[in-house]
């Protein structure tokens, strides 16, 4: 690889970290069962990739190999991995001697989990439920600003955070995981997380689930309404052990969401037809 004075070394740029920035919103559009997000990866890198490798093909293919392995991270908070990819191969393109070809992949590797759990939990677990549980009480009461409210409250930390992470990353480098797993910040992240998630899934669950049955016994002369007997042992009950049936189809016995809604939507209108839920 041809090597760079001082003054000629190749930094990343403002433009470099815009380029990026806006690319990784595509990071997804192209998905493969084999490797996954590789092929996002890459093409969110390659104006970067071409700028400094772009007078030594080999070194250009050996970059493109090394960023189509094996690639999953959840979409939203993947920018950071990009920032770390950024430094790690700033320091490789202006530093021929130290080949960091393995460390570039390894990095990669190591922060998928890591950053995966703190992604799924934030964003899957506690920003999609606000912002669907905010949009959706002002769907029901006929305020078409609901879906708005979605969008702006699931998005708007999107957007900002992808900004800051990627910087962050590029700053730190590759060491970020590593310290915060030293000091438990992870775990102590994800657990407030999930916290949250499970306190709002609860609200939710309670707010927008109904599910009740009109039948009525007469025993001895005198009625015996089912749903007050129901009610008489916890109010909700119907509601929340529909809710664990659910969570426990889904976890325990891997039956997707979409054919679960489907059976349920069949299941609800024959009990319904035949008054036993209402």
């Amino acid at each position: 690889m041809t090597t760079s004075n001082v003054v000629d070394k190749k930094r990343i740029t403002k433009k470099d970290f815009v380029t990026v920035y806006w690319r990784s919103m595509c990071h997804e559009a192209t998905f493969s069962y084999e490797r996954m997000q590789s092929v996002g990866f890459i093409w969110t890198l390659a104006p970067i990739l071409k700028r400094f490798y772009g007078d030594d093909e080999e070194e250009l293919k050996k970059a493109c190999i090394r960023h189509t392995t094996f690639f999953n991270v959840t979409v939203q908070i993947v920018t950071f991995i990009y920032g770390v990819a950024l430094a790690l191969e700033e320091k490789n393109v202006n530093d021929p001697e130290e080949d960091l070809n393995n460390l570039i992949t390894t990095a990669k590797t190591a922060l998928m989990g890591p950053m995966s759990a703190i992604g799924d939990t934030f964003y899957w677990g506690t920003f999609k439920i606000i912002a669907t549980g905010v949009g959706c009480s002002l769907c029901i009461q006929g305020n078409p600003l609901g879906v708005l409210a979605f969008i702006l409250l699931y998005n708007i930390p999107n957007w900002g955070i992808r900004w800051y992470i990627l910087k962050l990353g590029y700053r730190l480098g590759e060491n970020f995981v590593e310290s915060l797993s030293t000091g438990g910040v992870i775990e102590r992240l994800t657990q407030a997380a999930y916290i949250i998630g499970l306190m709002v899934c609860g609200a939710m669950t309670s707010s927008y689930v109904s599910v009740k049955t009109p039948l009525v016994f007469s025993v001895g002369g005198s009625e015996v309404i089912i749903q007050e007997i129901f009610d008489s042992i916890y109010i909700g009950i119907l509601p929340l052990c529909t809710v664990l049936l659910f969570a426990w189809l889904m976890r325990k016995k891997n039956v997707k969401p979409m054919p679960l809604m489907i059976s349920a939507l069949v299941i609800c209108m024959i009990l319904g037809l035949l008054g036993i839920i209402g």
